[in-house]
């Protein structure tokens, strides 16, 4: 469809970029737009015949938003009024698990986000951000220079979004500590050494290169998952003392040096909780009234919460963080893009559904509200692939829409279709576990592809015939990606990784019975034929996993996958060669293959039935890469 603005307005230019990613075109013939500012606050108003429609708009934010909406009904009448829920609604993109996004993919982000009524984003980086005085900060990880973090950040403000910083100045800092030069700032693990000044003045280095780089005055500080903290260096040095007066004795200290750069600090607020916890878990525990009043008033506290597929979770946190009567409360909802190469999207849709349902029906307000999107096991699954969840977040927060009608009407803006989105979990739900689709997390993909054949360490959990059903998964993902739309390249990915899947999957459970039969014409079979096709096949998927990479990201971090991949590769050409040896006479057993499959978690009662692998330690165990 064309649109074009008839009257007079100062953002002609922003919206004609804006719309570049859309099925929308700017030019005569289609819809005329009439733009025009009020008072609304935080509002918009849209009223279309299909041919002319009037925008009433308090900001641009509401104005790009409006103009999403009306490239969704396209020639349909409507009439339709909202108004923003929170102050700030974004992204926050994980920038420092292997994957540093790069700007043409973040600007994208950026335009389609805006056509949502998105007004934030956090780019999260650990040590992938540039601090000039401290050479070995982000070193050889694809750091955002202050340069490019500029850019980004004027570009931003043209569409509406204000780019803040998401840093750590306390957990989270593997990055940084994998250099020697930077183990003087190290406690225990990846946790810096509160006791000792020089920290400070790293952490105030920290402050001051966003404070050049970007313009907004609200920071997320991270401390969050500070399991050790005080129980390495600092025990040393500072001697015994209880976690939570680490804890908040450290946050002051990084407080007053946020009001020197004028900055409102938020955290990750999951350490306050921890300290009454039975088990340390986030969710079992609680904070008192005194240790709540200890919080400083200026930091605005971020619920994050990405684990429940049902409302009640939510509301209960909610309602604990009610405690907090002098602080900004924030929430971070995820998009479940962060286990494995595969969105997790009917888990990601209901989660989402519910968290945004029990906020709106809450009376905590929430200052900022974002969706999270992860990159955790080595981000393999591009930040792209999360747009339907940025859409829902859009619609709830707006109109508080959380219907998938409304986010399919949404996401055809951008040339693409909720359905097939979730095709993507066909290979994660093979038949065995089709009925908890959307209720669990299922990492299926992932540990049957980088899973040893010879040790099967998830072989009791891998299904026994599922060639059928990655044949089909990998027929569908071709038709999707033959649309060619502008992800195509994700589902070209899948394909290939399904059509690898299709001979791996059950390859260690089909040479453990060949050998226990001691079929030696099915091991010669597995070991000329089928293993070298396998091999064929994840090269294949390679191939297309390191486009679709340079394609969203940096350079940088592509060579833990090629790594993971590679060793499975290496390994699966040794296999053969061990399968031949015995075949052949070389050797009398294969030690291996005489040990019995257990289940490697015990809660998987029922053999060859996959099971919930939420965790990148089990991934890494499952390969053997520690």
């Amino acid at each position: 469809m064309k649109i074009i603005i008839k009257n007079t307005c100062e953002y002609v230019e922003i919206i004609k970029e804006a719309i570049s990613d859309t099925i929308a075109e700017w030019g005569e013939g289609g819809l005329v737009i009439e733009a025009i500012p009020c008072t609304r606050e935080k509002g918009l108003r849209i009223s279309s015949d299909g041919k002319n429609a009037t925008v009433h708009y308090s900001s641009l934010t509401a104005l790009l938003r409006a103009v999403g909406i009306l490239i969704s009904y396209g020639d349909e009448p409507f009439t339709k009024e909202e108004k923003l829920r929170f102050n700030y609604l974004g992204n926050m993109v994980d920038c420092s698990r292997n994957a540093v996004v790069n700007l043409d993919t973040l600007k994208k982000i950026i335009r389609s986000c805006s056509l949502m009524g998105h007004n934030c984003m956090m780019l999260y980086t650990e040590d992938t951000y540039e601090i000039p005085s401290e050479k070995y900060f982000g070193h050889m990880r694809g750091r955002y220079s202050q340069n490019e973090l500029r850019e980004l950040d004027a570009y931003a403000e043209r569409f509406g979004i204000e780019l803040m910083p998401c840093i750590q100045t306390l957990a989270h800092l593997e990055g940084m500590f994998a250099w020697p030069a930077m183990q003087k700032y190290r406690d225990i693990e990846n946790i810096m050494n509160v006791a000792d000044e020089e920290v400070y003045e790293l952490i105030d280095k920290m402050l001051e290169s966003m404070s050049k780089s970007l313009k907004s005055r609200k920071i997320n500080v991270g401390m969050d998952e500070a399991h050790l903290l005080g129980r390495g260096k600092y025990l040393d040095k500072a001697g015994y003392s209880e976690r939570v007066d680490i804890m908040y004795k450290h946050l002051q200290r990084v407080v007053e040096i946020c009001k020197k750069y004028g900055y409102e600090p938020l955290i990750w607020d999951d350490m306050f909780f921890r300290v009454n916890s039975p088990n340390g878990s986030y969710y079992k525990g609680f904070v008192t009234e005194k240790e709540a009043s200890l919080v400083p008033p200026e930091v605005n506290l971020v619920y994050w919460d990405y684990s429940w597929p049902n409302i009640e979770p939510y509301t209960e946190m909610l309602e604990k963080h009610k405690v907090f009567k002098n602080n900004k409360i924030s929430f971070a909802g995820g998009s479940f893009c962060w286990y494995g190469g595969v969105l997790q999207t009917a888990f990601a849709m209901n989660a989402s559904r519910s968290a945004l349902t029990a906020i709106f029906n809450n009376t905590v307000e929430m200052d900022v509200v974002l969706i999270t999107e992860w990159g955790d096991d080595g981000a393999y699954t591009p930040i792209t692939a999360s747009l339907p969840i940025m859409i829902m977040y859009g619609e709830g927060a707006w109109a508080g829409d959380l219907s998938d009608e409304t986010v399919d009407k949404r996401l055809r803006v951008f040339g693409e279709a909720l359905e097939d989105f979730y095709a993507m979990d066909d290979v994660n739900f093979t038949p065995e576990i089709e009925h908890i689709r959307g209720r669990d997390i299922m990492l299926t993909h992932n540990y049957l592809l980088h899973q040893d054949v010879l040790l099967g360490l998830w072989d009791y959990h891998a299904p026994v015939n599922p060639c059928e059903h990655y044949r089909r998964t990998a027929e569908r993902m071709r038709a999707i990606a033959d649309k060619k739309t502008p992800l195509s390249h994700v589902y070209d990915a899948i394909e290939k990784l399904a059509l690898a899947l299709e001979l791996k999957a059950n390859l260690g459970i089909r040479t453990k019975d060949a050998y226990d039969k001691d079929d030696k014409e099915e091991l010669r079979k597995i070991a000329l034929e089928v293993i070298p096709e396998c091999i064929k096949r994840m090269r294949a998927f390679g191939n297309a996993f390191r486009y679709q990479w340079r394609l969203t990201n940096k350079d940088y971090g592509i060579e833990v996958f090629d790594t993971r991949l590679g060793g499975a590769i290496y390994r699966l050409e040794d296999v053969a060669e061990v399968l031949l040896a015995y075949v052949d006479g070389k050797r009398d057993s294969i030690n291996e293959l005489e040990q019995e499959r257990l289940p490697f978690h015990t809660y998987g009662k029922e053999k060859n039935v996959p099971i919930s692998c939420f965790y990148i330690q089990e991934a890494q165990t499952v390969g053997r890469l520690i």
